[in-house]
């Protein structure tokens, strides 16, 4: 039962994104210079998380509030903002660029915060994303 409805909800959740995807139409002038602040921001809060984690309570919750922090979350964000009329090329583009970049990020930040045996495969992170 716990499989059915998690195959549910990602599905509704990719009818959402389709619907929202199909109002945006792929231009150069889509990529501003907030997108970047955005992505500086997400690293400043979820590294200083990590550090405040590490600080006050042992490396693993440390580590989970670094990955709850930094992992992209924002894909009901286009669809509610086509339900306002707003700028949803802004929004789509902002959430496919952040996630694209963390995944990336994360497998390169992460074995420098943690000591790691070996290193973490940033394909292996990419793909399913």
């Amino acid at each position: 039962m716990k499989t059915f409805a998690l195959a549910l909800v990602i599905i509704l959740g990719m009818i959402m994104l389709f619907f929202a995807f199909m109002e945006m139409k792929v231009e150069r002038s889509m990529f501003r210079i907030s997108h970047l602040w955005i992505i500086l921001a997400i690293m400043g809060i979820s590294l200083s998380a990590f550090g405040l984690g590490s600080w006050l309570t042992n490396s693993t919750v440390s580590l989970a509030v670094l990955l709850i922090a930094m992992a992209p979350t924002a894909a009901a964000a286009p669809v509610i903002t086509s339900f306002l009329k707003a700028d949803v090329a802004y929004v789509t583009f902002s959430v496919l660029l952040t996630s694209l970049v963390l995944s990336i990020l994360i497998p390169l930040v992460l074995p420098t915060l943690v000591n790691l045996d070996g290193g973490i495969a940033v394909m292996l992170v990419l793909v399913p994303v």
